[in-house]
């Protein structure tokens, strides 16, 4: 099992060795402690999925450093612009129409043409993308169903077995992101989260 670490620039740089060659790693973000891999990885995307316990047909969020950084993966809408302008860095994960990249490169990451994106308030995951230059294919570190952790030591009571690396941390909101579709009209909020409904919707 591996023992939680701080985030210096060794340990980052060592988490992208990590991710680069097909693992995993757990890490805090502003909602709750999340766990990843390279999202272009099929070797990360399956250990991931096991980690999960999940179906490997569902699909799974990337975290992206900026707006920017998502336009390669996701065709970012006026009104999705809109949206991430105001929220992100932020609990906000939207769900977009794929690119053709995408849905090449990542797998069941990508559903049915689409793909959910964010951009976390969090230096740790935010240094990561910054330092891999892709995105993360990410997901509550937890087995599928269990109460996710906001905690590094609970994350690493959680899926430390089943992961390389834990970067030690705390989540602020301790709630999960709002999930809103906009590839559908009206845009369909599919998961409430730290972001109410009211605000998401009006």
């Amino acid at each position: 099992m591996p023992r939680l670490v701080a985030a210096d620039p060794e340990t980052l740089a060592e988490a992208c060795r990590v991710l680069r060659k097909g693992g995993l790693v757990a890490f805090p973000t502003e909602t709750v402690f999340g766990v990843g891999c390279l999202a272009r990885s099929e070797t990360g995307r399956s250990h991931l999925y096991a980690m999960k316990q999940r179906d490997a047909e569902q699909s799974t969020q990337v975290l992206v450093a900026s707006v920017d950084a998502a336009r390669p993966w996701a065709f970012v809408s006026p009104p999705a612009e809109r949206l991430a302008q105001r929220y992100w860095p932020g609990p906000l994960t939207l769900v977009l129409r794929a690119t053709p990249e995408a849905s090449a490169m990542f797998g069941s990451v990508v559903s049915a043409g689409t793909i959910g994106v964010r951009v976390p308030d969090h230096p740790v995951p935010l240094s990561l993308l910054e330092l891999l230059a892709e995105p993360i294919a990410s997901s509550s570190a937890n087995v599928a169903g269990a109460d996710p952790p906001t905690a590094g030591r609970d994350a690493l009571a959680a899926v430390g077995d089943a992961v390389d690396l834990v970067f030690d941390g705390e989540s602020t909101l301790k709630r999960a992101s709002s999930i809103l579709d906009l590839t559908s009209s009206p845009p369909r909020l599919l998961r409430e989260g730290s972001i109410p409904a009211e605000i998401l919707l009006r």
